[in-house]
């Protein structure tokens, strides 16, 4: 999905490359994110499908019309 590393410098205060690793981590929620979808979204993804299985196999399933 995602990963990566942060180079910190001997000169970086511990402040400095916490607030950097804060930045990082934030893209990186932000992307995977926006590239995962929800639960509820496959739920509703899988719901959607089902309906439209069953709308198809319906008219298969019903009588034939009577011959006149």
């Amino acid at each position: 999905m995602a990963g990566g590393h942060i180079h910190v410098g001997s000169l970086v205060t511990t402040e400095q490359g916490r607030a950097a690793t804060e930045v990082t981590l934030n893209a990186l929620i932000d992307y995977v994110n926006s590239v995962v979808p929800e639960p509820s979204s496959g739920l509703l993804l899988v719901a959607s499908a089902i309906c439209l299985a069953c709308r198809r196999i319906k008219p298969v399933l019903r009588p034939a019309p009577p011959r006149g």
